[in-house]
């Protein structure tokens, strides 16, 4: 599959209405999050990024990729979800 169809993808599958999206408030950017005109983000948000994708050779051909992506959530608070390790 090329890396444009698997994007388009993940990102119908985002914009599709689950949790995530509800409490994102459907703002998730591939690569950077976009500044307000007065330079403020919307708070909270998610960025992903394309780290790399390669061909699987297992099977003798390059039918098959794979991919890494990175998720990154932001938000301005220090949310619930911060865990002291």
């Amino acid at each position: 599959m090329p890396v444009s169809a698997f994007l388009t993808g993940l990102y119908n599958k985002l914009n599709s209405t689950n949790n995530l999206k509800t409490a994102l408030s459907s703002r998730f950017y591939l690569g950077h999050a976009p500044q307000n005109t007065d330079g403020t983000t919307l708070y909270p948000y998610m960025v992903y990024h394309l780290i790399n994708d390669a061909p699987d050779w297992d099977f003798g051909s390059a039918e098959y990729e794979d991919y890494l992506i990175q998720f990154d959530i932001v938000s301005k608070s220090p949310s619930a979800s911060y865990r002291d390790w």
